[in-house]
């Protein structure tokens, strides 16, 4: 079975669009550590950002059991990591979740050979 890594940021939810306002609202440049460091997650990490139904999709993709799953995502804090898992495990019980710090390429942290991302 194939490898499958599902991005978080901007896939499954549309967090990037509201980070970036969020980030000119305060007068933050898009790339300070310090933003994301400060940003408060749970105020994005909800239901009313999915995009194109990528919960049911992912599900979907579960059930077909053609695939290992996992959610690979880049994280500038532990904070944001605490709840991006908090998010998923609402929705999934049981699906590997991959954090991945900011500075670091996915690519650098998971099996990429015949693996889809």
């Amino acid at each position: 079975m194939k490898n499958l890594y599902i991005d978080f940021d901007g896939v499954i939810l549309d967090t990037i669009t509201v980070l970036y306002e969020e980030a000119k609202r305060q007068e933050y440049d898009i790339n300070d550590k310090e933003f994301y460091e400060k940003f408060n997650y749970k105020c994005i990490l909800k239901d009313k950002y999915v995009i194109n139904d990528s919960i049911n999709c992912i599900q979907k993709l579960i059930d077909s059991n053609k695939f290992n799953i996992g959610i690979l995502t880049h994280c500038h804090s532990i904070k944001e990591a605490e709840d991006k898992i908090k998010y998923i495990r609402k929705h999934f019980e049981d699906i590997t979740i991959i954090i991945c710090p900011k500075s670091v390429s996915k690519t650098k942290i998971i099996h990429t050979k015949d693996a889809i991302l």
